[in-house]
């Protein structure tokens, strides 16, 4: 038996379940419907800014960021520190954002660190982003399972799988697989 196997185990019970509901409209209706009051997703992908990453100052947008935003009849522009741009991703890209509840990145740094994926291609995009309940996110921080879920919810709706773990396939640049209907807004 491998050390990190309790690891694994639930890891390939949350993957198989995925898959399943891959193949089974049923059973991916179920899933989504379990989530439904503890979660939302946004309504497609966008990524607001390709080279952005988490930082605890206040963000400087890129010379031209705001004059292309304006122009395209954008609103809502976050510039919070930490996760403004992600929140700003989430609902430009018709997420329901509630006050109370947490903006989550279901692939975190230290995970896109150790698959050697550069952090400024996921952290603004809305396929990673989940907007859920403060006990969810306290529980998803604790259970693997159920990140693997919270994953697995993004790669149902937006085939966005950046470590490949679902679909068996080496994602694109920006951790989709056989997606076309997404955005990037910069640059």
């Amino acid at each position: 038996m491998r050390p990190d196997y309790p690891t694994i185990a639930p890891v390939k019970k949350a993957k198989d379940l995925i898959l399943s509901a891959d193949r089974n409209p049923q059973v991916r209706n179920s899933l989504f419907g379990c989530f439904a009051e503890v979660c939302r997703l946004p309504d497609r992908a966008f990524l607001l800014w390709d080279g952005c990453v988490r930082q605890s100052e206040k963000y400087s947008w890129p010379v031209g960021f705001k004059d292309k935003w304006k122009t395209l009849g954008y609103r809502g522009l976050k510039n919070a520190r930490r996760n403004g741009p992600p929140r700003t991703s989430f609902t430009v890209a018709g997420g329901k954002y509630r006050s109370g509840w947490e903006l989550d990145h279901v692939y975190d740094r230290p995970t896109l660190r150790a698959a050697s994926l550069p952090e400024e291609r996921h952290f603004t995009q809305s396929a990673g982003l989940i907007c859920m309940t403060p006990e969810l996110h306290q529980e998803r921080e604790r259970d693997i399972y159920l990140l693997w879920l919270l994953r697995g919810l993004s790669f149902l709706r937006f085939r966005y799988d950046p470590l490949g773990a679902f679909s068996g396939s080496q994602p694109d640049a920006h951790g989709f697989v056989d997606f076309e209907n997404r955005d990037v807004f910069w640059p």
